[in-house]
């Protein structure tokens, strides 16, 4: 069997390597920056600024919307773009702002592209011609959005009770060309920030290692790689939010991870997790990262190699395989708890009633979900509803 292995091309790493933006060739640059993130830390901005300067670059600002952005609100920045015609893109952001960027790239070459043509997955028309560097710069360490092909964006629908569903634009031709992790750029996360987005960069790592897709020798170890570095600095980075050494670490496991859904795809935790965004607000990492222990136990029929590998990778071996097993998930629950991780919809503050009320459009749209075909199970309709109802 043949598999391809697609990375970025350029990874740039450790304290100070913002400076890599003083050898950008290009003459004008489209910043695209969360701008809650540029309220907090306008010095680091300002170096931004300065490191164009320093390149001859010329640049304008467009702030990402905030949380999961809208194709009305894209379309809208790429306009902005399309005026001032850069050669270079800068995203500075968490997942979000990321996926803004990636996607107003390709309504920057292609204006009047439709929206069934921009949602063709893997079938996007040539980019990466108009801007000749894409620059990714994470100030999260969890969606690994720098590394992957996939970009979530919030669409309108004809449903009152949901008004918006996500959909993705994918091809691998939106991969950055450069990623930078400098871990000054997470310091200013808060801790339950940080807890969803490690956590959400966990779920990428263990779905991609135990996806139905064909193994991949590369992208596997990244994702095992992912897991032990999340295990081993999640707590410290959460506590201790100015430990550099934490932040840089959770940055590598967060792009590892991204690397290896990237080759992989993700499962039935996103498949489920994802409808709690649009039908009750719930943050991406939040809610795929809430179903993960149902979804893990859910896959053990088919996955018990998988999971050892994993328990073996982190360091642990009981006297037998069931044992051995057993403690890789209660050291999984432990790590949450000990990021005072929610396990219950009640405590993400969704309402008993609403949520039942939702559960069978939940359900069906998780099935339908393209996260689902990828898990090592195929859940029935009724086994969706149970990995739901789990989460009381």
């Amino acid at each position: 069997m043949t598999v391809e292995t697609i990375l970025p091309k350029r990874i740039v790493s450790g304290e100070n390597s913002l400076t890599y933006l003083k050898s950008l060739k290009g003459k004008r640059a489209s910043l695209i920056i969360s701008g809650t993130f540029a309220r907090v830390n306008s010095g680091v901005v300002d170096l931004v600024k300065k490191y164009f300067k320093e390149a001859g670059i010329t640049w304008h600002i467009i702030y990402s919307q905030g949380q999961e952005p809208t194709l009305e609100y894209v379309k809208e920045s790429a306009k902005k773009i399309q005026q001032f015609l850069p050669d270079t893109m800068v995203a500075i952001g968490g997942g979000s702002t990321m996926d803004s960027a990636k996607i107003m790239e390709v309504l920057y070459e292609y204006p009047d592209i439709s929206d069934d043509d921009l949602f063709k997955r893997f079938n996007l028309p040539s980019i990466r011609n108009k801007i000749k560097t894409f620059v990714a710069i994470p100030t999260t360490s969890g969606t690994g959005s720098e590394a992957t092909p996939y970009n979530v964006v919030l669409v309108k629908t004809d449903n009152p009770d949901v008004p918006l569903i996500k959909n993705s634009v994918v091809d691998y031709q939106t991969i950055p060309d450069v990623i930078i992790l400098d871990p000054v750029f997470t310091v200013s996360m808060p801790a339950a920030i940080t807890a969803s987005t490690g956590m959400d960069a966990l779920v990428h790592a263990i779905e991609a290692y135990i996806s139905k897709k064909p193994k991949n020798i590369f992208s596997d170890l990244y994702a095992l790689e992912a897991i032990k570095l999340i295990f081993d600095y999640l707590p410290k980075a959460y506590r201790e939010g100015k430990d550099l050494m934490a932040r840089a670490n959770m940055q590598y496991a967060a792009t590892m991870a991204g690397i290896a859904i990237a080759q992989r795809g993700t499962g039935l935790a996103h498949g489920t997790g994802q409808q709690l965004g649009p039908f009750f607000g719930i943050r991406h990492g939040l809610s795929v990262s809430i179903v993960l222990q149902p979804v893990l136990k859910y896959n053990m029929p088919v996955r018990k190699k998988e999971y050892l590998e994993i328990a073996h990778y982190i360091g642990i071996s009981e006297e037998n395989e069931e044992k051995t097993i057993k403690r890789f998930l209660k050291k999984l629950s432990e790590l949450m708890k000990s990021i005072d991780f929610p396990s219950t919809i009640q405590d993400i503050g969704i309402e008993k009633e609403e949520y039942l009320k939702n559960l069978d459009m939940m359900s069906k749209n998780a099935m339908e979900n393209g996260a689902t075909f990828t898990n090592p199970r195929t859940p029935t309709i009724e086994e969706i509803k149970e990995i739901f109802l789990s989460l009381f």
